[in-house]
């Protein structure tokens, strides 16, 4: 009903009273840009509405936070965590994901600028290890390469020569969580044939088998199996 009603009042003409612009200078805004600092915006990507205080119970035994923080609800699975201590939200930030039920919590920083409906939140930070590279391959060269062909590289695990013995690369890459996971990917050697290197994630939450995204399960409603999208 509410969407109905936005989507209505769009069409419709602003009166001569809904035409007036109220003007807004840093004094009307100063309370909320001093904390900005110590603040995240999160989004838990569910299709189902959450307990707010089971969550926050729930995250913050996981973080073991040094200070407090404080969820506010802003948005559909929407929140804004204020922190009381910088480093608390620094750490919160950099060593995620952050998953609460099994759904993907994804954070960013503070924008004020933003009206909830417009924040768009599609990036998160994985750890993914990359399985089965000819042996050649463990450097942190390739890791590199790996990871730009993922999303955006963070880090990678290697050793001081830059080689990174092990079963597998261990590559932190930023990915886009509103495409599909990459399970794996080709690469080609000089002088041999081209081989499949298969990938897995640390901590990953829920995700949909038939399409293969973060953010639904493949029995939650409105879920379309990938075979059903095909042109065959």
């Amino acid at each position: 009903m509410e969407a109905t009603v936005e989507a209505l009042s769009r069409g419709l003409s602003l009166t001569e009273a809904e035409e007036d612009l109220v003007a807004l200078d840093v004094d009307h805004t100063k309370a909320t840009q001093l904390v900005a600092s110590l603040c995240l915006i999160g989004k838990l990507l569910s299709v189902r509405p959450v307990n707010l205080a089971v969550m926050r119970a729930t995250l913050v035994q996981v973080w073991r936070l040094f200070r407090g923080v404080k969820f506010s609800v802003v948005g559909e699975n929407l929140f804004l965590l204020q922190f009381d201590h910088l480093v608390d939200k620094t750490k919160v930030l950099t060593n995620g994901p952050w998953s609460f039920d099994k759904h993907l919590l994804l954070l960013d920083n503070f924008d004020g600028s933003l009206q909830p409906s417009e924040v768009l939140l599609t990036y998160a930070d994985f750890w993914i290890h990359a399985y089965d590279l000819p042996l050649v391959c463990m450097t942190r060269e390739v890791g590199l390469l790996i990871g730009r062909h993922l999303g955006e590289f963070l880090d990678m695990d290697y050793g001081a020569a830059g080689t990174a013995w092990g079963r597998f690369l261990r590559i932190r890459v930023k990915i886009n969580v509103s495409h599909a996971l990459r399970w794996g990917m080709k690469i080609s050697l000089p002088g041999r044939n081209v081989v499949w290197v298969s990938f897995t994630y640390e901590r990953l939450p829920n995700f949909c088998y038939f399409c293969g995204k973060i953010g639904h399960g493949d029995k939650d409603p409105g879920t379309t199996p990938i075979w059903a999208l095909s042109s065959y």
